[in-house]
């Protein structure tokens, strides 16, 4: 600033004398001057206007395809859950069919808050399900949006006035999803009305706040650009002045704006208070240094009686069998001092001040600032309810398993009385279909049986008896078993030369992991492969290793191959049967007895899975 008034100063005093000038030169000048600051400043401001307008749109577009992204998601993992590989639409008008549509509707709307509604489709357009009142069953409202939806894959649509109007949500938008069965044919279309208050809502605070700064940004530079463009000193003075009442301006518009940022951060204080989940934030090293309202009731802590505290010793964690959780795998301790965000949903109690427990589901983000971690905010659920639900649900599922073994059976027993021409002799086609459900009988049989194996390893009616076992023992039950499906598909079997070792752990349980592992090893193998089952002595234990030459795992679904009801991709092409629920009986048990279990695989190369059997504690 001083560089540029010494340089109008040496200007004016080499120039000629006022007497010199022309009035009407100055007139010009300044009017020339005043023109291209105006053009100026006009060009910014559109400039600054429709970039913060093309922003604001792209971070909308951004956010809704980012949410329709979940959705599709969310769609595609529940339509397996709810309407399987049954051709369900073509039976829509039935009650076992509307029940399923019913229980898909209730998920979708209680998985996910923004979802505001939701109707189905048949692939030629016949809405078979809504949860809106003004569509009619049967009817074929969108037959357009389904043809479209169904070469291009997913789209979206504005809402009509009508459903605005019933929803009360005035931001609204259509996402149609193709929904696939089991052979990922798509056999119906689900049109999901997608509430977009909020995001509406944020792009508007993003513009109010991007207009500010434009704004802010215009009056500073208008200030430059008549310091720059006047060259006179009285100009100047007159200027300096205007630019002080503009800061005066500023400053008092700070002012207000740093109590509107002190009323805000009163206001999410007193949010962050009135939360019905638990919130302690830890420092660095796990110390307590704050604790909200809902966390106090939970506890039965007041937040000052734990403030200051290692958050692992004033409020214990123990697993659902009492065991204590230690310190180090606590998930408060591992995001504050390893920086990394943990969660559990299950099995985690939390120790209340009267030493009575809580089951909860704990998250854990770390605080991370310049890239490093400052501490870590707790935040837990009680999930009792949850818990009562879940049991509920298991006594269902053992209630119908228990009344579909009966039938099963003796739909068995009947077939096999046909296929022995008891009543008289068969045809060639009606022994085939006799066969036809045999098979599909025997596989309702092994649903229901597994489904049994679930109840039992869930509900803990079966508990680990440890005793001295012998390998060779183990092997040759486990041959006797598997010794027609080793035939069946002519696999060599290659099995370890020493046999001679002894654990110590539950016989019948590291039987039926080892069979699950070895029958998949059969199962998911060519014809003639090659299976091959290894022993290896380790200083903490006995690793048992089962590798075969089968279809492998894709890569992004390692993490989910010991879920209940999962199949890979790839095993749901190679053999259309199974439940499911053989990895996860098997991780189930291997909890039971300690065995630790993992695998490694390559898709289209096999699959190598261990089971490491610890030796027990000398203690």
């Amino acid at each position: 600033m001083s560089h540029l008034i010494k340089k109008m100063k040496s200007t004016r005093t080499h120039s000629t004398s006022p007497s010199a000038r022309k009035p009407q030169d100055s007139f010009l000048s300044s009017f020339s001057s005043d023109a291209v600051l105006a053009v100026t400043i006009n060009i910014i401001v559109i400039t600054a206007v429709l970039i913060s307008f093309i922003f604001v749109w792209i971070v909308k577009d951004f956010l809704i395809e980012n949410r329709t992204t979940t959705i599709f998601s969310l769609i595609a993992q529940q339509e397996k859950r709810h309407l399987g590989a049954e051709p369900i639409f073509s039976t829509w008008n039935q009650e076992s069919s509307k029940q399923k549509f019913k229980d898909l509707e209730e998920e979708l709307l209680g998985s996910y808050r923004d979802i505001a509604a939701i109707e189905l489709h048949t692939t030629d357009g016949v809405l078979v399900w809504t949860s809106l009142k003004t569509p009619v069953l049967g009817t074929t409202p969108d037959r357009g949006e389904i043809a479209e939806v169904l070469s291009s894959g997913r789209i979206y649509s504005a809402p009509d006035p009508a459903t605005i109007q019933e929803l009360d949500i005035k931001d609204l938008i259509k996402v149609y999803v193709p929904i696939r069965n089991g052979d990922r044919v798509t056999s119906g279309v689900a049109e999901v009305y997608l509430n977009l208050s909020d995001i509406v809502t944020l792009t508007k605070k993003v513009q109010i706040i991007l207009w500010f700064l434009i704004f802010l940004s215009i009056i500073i530079i208008y200030c430059l650009l008549r310091i720059a463009f006047r060259h006179r000193d009285k100009q100047i003075s007159l200027r300096n002045q205007e630019l002080t009442e503009i800061t005066k301006d500023l400053e008092k518009k700070v002012i207000a704006r740093t109590k509107v940022i002190e009323d805000e951060k009163v206001r999410d204080e007193a949010l962050l208070a009135s939360l019905g989940e638990g919130i302690i934030a830890t420092d660095e090293k796990g110390f307590i240094t704050a604790m909200n309202n809902a966390g106090e009731k939970m506890l039965d802590w007041r937040a000052s009686e734990v403030l200051g505290k290692k958050l692992t010793e004033a409020i214990p964690s123990v697993y659902e069998n009492g065991d204590a959780i230690p310190p180090e795998e606590r998930v408060c301790l591992i995001a504050a001092t390893k920086g990394i965000s943990t969660k559990t949903t299950d099995g985690v109690y939390l120790i209340k001040k009267n030493g009575g427990r809580i089951p909860v589901a704990v998250t854990a983000n770390p605080v991370i600032i310049e890239n490093k971690s400052v501490g870590a905010v707790v935040i837990f659920r009680d999930i009792t309810q949850e818990k009562e639900l879940d049991e509920t649900r298991r006594n269902l599922l053992s209630l119908a398993s228990h009344q579909l073994r009966t039938p099963l059976s003796g739909t068995k027993w009947l077939i096999e009385t046909l296929q022995k021409g008891i009543h008289g002799p068969l045809t060639e086609q009606q022994e085939e279909y006799l066969n036809e459900i045999y098979k599909i009988n025997d596989r309702m049989t092994a649903l229901v049986s597994d489904m049994m194996g679930v109840l039992r390893v869930e509900g803990n009616v079966d508990q680990a008896h440890k005793e001295r076992v012998s390998v060779a023992s183990i092997f040759y039950t486990l041959l006797e078993t598997l010794n027609a499906a080793i035939k069946s598909k002519q696999i060599t079997l290659h099995l370890p030369d020493d046999l001679g070792d002894e654990i110590i752990t539950d016989q019948l349980m590291l039987r039926t992991i080892l069979e699950c592992l070895v029958s998949n090893a059969i199962n998911y193998s060519p014809q003639g492969g090659v299976v091959t089952i290894g022993i290896k002595k380790e200083s903490s234990g006995i690793v048992f290793a089962v590798k075969d030459s089968g279809i492998g795992i894709p890569q992004k679904e390692h993490s989910q191959i010991f879920e209940r009801f999962y199949r890979a991709s790839n095993a749901k092409i190679f053999d259309i049967n199974g439940t499911g629920l053989g990895l996860y009986i098997t991780s189930m048990l291997a909890k039971k007895i300690g065995v630790l279990l993992s695998f490694e695989s390559t898709e289209g190369k096999g699959s190598t899975f261990y089971a490491h059997v610890p030796y027990p504690d000398p203690k």
